[in-house]
């Protein structure tokens, strides 16, 4: 669903592995620097913030409006505090 134009340069490279959001328009990303980064998908590729990520690993993400849910390849769950 996203109608908006398509962003191809991020400011750090692109997202890999990831990406979770809520109904609210926050948006998470595992990005190919190694940081999980939230963003705006209608923006020009600018972060809002910086998250440093829990595994290298990371292959899964949700998010609840509250916490952040970081799964990975190896089997771990991480929940992290995105504020």
């Amino acid at each position: 669903g996203l109608n908006g134009p398509q962003t191809l340069n991020w400011a750090s490279g692109m997202p890999v592995g990831a990406l979770g959001g809520d109904d609210t328009g926050r948006q998470f990303g595992y990005f190919s620097d190694g940081m999980i980064h939230e963003y705006d998908p209608l923006s020009a590729g600018l972060f809002l913030s910086t998250l440093s990520a829990p595994a290298g690993d990371i292959e899964g993400m949700a998010f609840d409006g509250n916490a952040l849910y970081v799964s990975t390849a190896s089997g771990n769950l991480y929940t992290l505090d995105p504020d």
